[in-house]
């Protein structure tokens, strides 16, 4: 099928890689599967200055950039559109950098020796308000979640946890909002805020911290 023939997800991806042959198969892959590429951009204060441009609802980020890494990019992009979610892609897998990604604010970190499949997968989920881990990222997660762990008191606001408990459900970000009767950018800083105090990188990682402290409701 080509990409003219994919039916449409209506969901828009910013690409910012500085590799043009990249940046273009992704492109042409996504687009195979209803997803369009509404801009590339070869540095991170392009990219930066197309989002704003053309307000994506996923940006695809490469790690490596000429003029910064992708932490910067990630704090550079939320900064300026807290809501859009942000794919770390990178040419090496390397745990320390994928847990700093995802600790940083990201919706997901890839390799890109991962499967087109895999990445059309990553785009729907990080676009529905979930995080993206591969496995290679979640064997890292459950090695620190097996690590004793100690937090500043867990000191959670009721509407904090209330985020939590909805999270422990197995909902995401746009459904938590949903729930909460919050915008999305609302109910995103209370996740962001839950992973911050209890210390954990990934949701998942953060409902597996509060069952083991008993922060969840016995119901959950």
């Amino acid at each position: 099928m080509s990409a003219s023939d994919a039916p449409s997800t209506g969901i828009r991806v910013v690409v910012i890689d500085d590799h043009a042959m990249v940046a273009e198969s992704l492109a042409l892959a996504l687009g195979a599967a209803g997803i369009d590429v509404v801009g590339q951009a070869p540095t991170l204060a392009k990219g930066v200055a197309m989002v704003a441009e053309v307000r994506p609802n996923v940006v695809l980020l490469d790690f490596r950039l000429p003029d910064g890494d992708g932490i910067e990019g990630l704090a550079a992009i939320q900064a300026a559109h807290p809501n859009t979610p942000v794919l770390v892609l990178t040419a090496v897998a390397d745990d320390r950098t994928a847990i700093d990604v995802m600790a940083a604010g990201a919706a997901g970190y890839l390799t890109k020796d991962r499967a087109m499949g895999d990445l059309v997968h990553a785009v729907t989920t990080a676009a529905a308000g979930q995080t993206v881990m591969g496995s290679d990222l979640f064997a890292s997660v459950l090695a620190r979640m097996r690590a004793p762990q100690v937090h500043d008191g867990f000191a959670l606001t009721a509407r904090e946890r209330e985020a939590l408990q909805l999270l422990a459900t197995g909902l995401g970000v746009d459904q938590v909002a949903a729930s909460m009767g919050v915008s999305r950018n609302t109910a995103r800083k209370y996740v962001q805020a839950v992973l911050q105090k209890l210390g954990a990188h990934t949701q998942l990682e953060a409902v597996a911290l509060a069952r083991r402290s008993s922060l969840l409701a016995p119901s959950d």
